[in-house]
């Protein structure tokens, strides 16, 4: 079984361009939003929703494969001339995500968030729901 692990992860972390610091903060996130939100969710009696499911199955696996995917163009060349890694831009923004999603758990699981930060979230949100419409 660990040689089939180490195989497997020999594969995949040279694909999304390797484990880096960024991606080692990314991957830590994930998992803390996953354990906050069935937290949250064994708080609200809905553990199994179709919410939790569809952001498990779909989303987070999502947040990877096109993180391997900006990787891949970025090791094309084919947008050198940008200045910057797309890889890297993504990866900031899915950590900036996934840290707002633990903190709205954390909030919605009683935790005192001060209210600068809750003034950020809110500011956001209205833009997420703006961009969205």
């Amino acid at each position: 079984m660990n040689l089939f692990k180490y195989l497997c992860l020999g594969f995949i972390i040279p694909l999304i361009g390797g484990f880096d610091n960024a991606l080692e903060s990314l991957f830590i996130l994930t998992v803390l939003d996953v354990i906050t939100g069935i937290l949250k969710g064994v708080k609200n009696g809905n553990v199994f929703s179709h919410t939790m499911y569809k952001g498990f199955i779909f989303k987070k696996p999502s947040i990877y494969i096109a993180i391997t995917v900006m990787y891949q163009i970025d090791k094309s060349g084919a947008l050198k001339d940008l200045g910057f890694s797309l890889r890297e831009m993504l990866i900031n923004a899915c950590i900036i995500m996934e840290g707002i999603s633990i903190l709205e758990n954390l909030e919605n699981l009683g935790f005192p968030i001060p209210t600068p930060i809750k003034n950020i979230l809110a500011s956001v949100k209205h833009k997420e729901s703006v961009e969205g419409d």
